[in-house]
């Protein structure tokens, strides 16, 4: 049997999640066709393309509609490797730069949906690859370096909690958070498979699901709308491409 939602998994059982592709798409510059960051509200997805150039990345953020159909697409942006994108409190992007020209692995943007301005750019205390915000819990979480550190900040970003967890094999890639905690979505590297790993907003492991991905796609971010899992990937092709996850026993 498939289950659609991640929230109805058996807390008794082994799961492995099954990517069924839900639609390939393009920018209009073929430079930018390497996906980073996304969010997903049911309705609008938000996908981060970016080019490198001379060891210099640059962003273009595509907005999409549920069916994959192209809406718009923003100008270059200088969000730098543009990990991972959330929902801010505010209500526009929040964007993880993780890595920047300068070295800086603790700067994030805040980019205005509509118009694709820049209104925000700061670095925080601690250093993260990936970070998202839940509305329901008013909380930030994210994950730093390889993921053997995991941090929650309150809606000002403020750092309320800091906690060392079991370093993960696999590659260290985008988070979606919920009421029901922290998920990070993790692809393949030197023999580990692609994975969720599922923690508390106590930063306690609840479950870890192998992801099976066809071979060679690195799947990038995570996005959960009525417990159902959307992931924003690449092939090896360089093709950007959503997948919906079902999971099976």
């Amino acid at each position: 049997m498939s289950i659609y939602k991640i929230t109805e998994l058996d807390k008794e059982k082994t799961y492995t999640a099954t990517p069924e592709k839900l639609f390939e798409f393009k920018c209009s510059d073929s430079r930018y066709n390497i996906v980073q960051g996304s969010v997903f509200d049911g309705k609008t997805y938000y996908v981060a393309l970016n080019s490198m150039e001379d060891g210099h990345e640059t962003t273009r953020i595509i907005v999409l509609d549920k069916d994959g159909k192209v809406l718009r697409e923003s100008p270059v942006l200088k969000l730098d490797h543009a990990n991972s994108l959330t929902y801010a409190p505010s209500g526009k992007l929040f964007v993880t730069h993780c890595q920047s020209r300068d070295g800086h692995y603790n700067r994030y943007s805040v980019v205005d949906p509509e118009s694709f301005e820049i209104s925000e750019t700061a670095d925080l205390e601690k250093p993260f690859f990936a970070m998202a915000y839940c509305e329901r819990t008013k909380r930030f979480g994210s994950g730093q370096w390889s993921g053997q550190t995991l941090n929650v900040w309150d809606k000002d970003l403020r750092l309320i909690k800091n906690a060392d967890v079991e370093m993960p094999r696999s590659l260290s890639q985008g988070l979606c958070c919920t009421e029901h905690g922290l998920y990070f979505i993790r692809s393949d590297k030197d023999g580990a498979p692609s994975e969720i790993r599922h923690y508390s907003w106590e930063l306690e492991l609840i479950r870890t699901v192998k992801a099976d991905f066809p071979e060679g796609v690195e799947a990038e971010d995570i996005s959960i709308v009525d417990g159902e899992v959307y992931v924003g990937a690449n092939t090896p092709e360089r093709i950007a491409t959503v997948y919906k996850l079902c999971f099976k026993e």
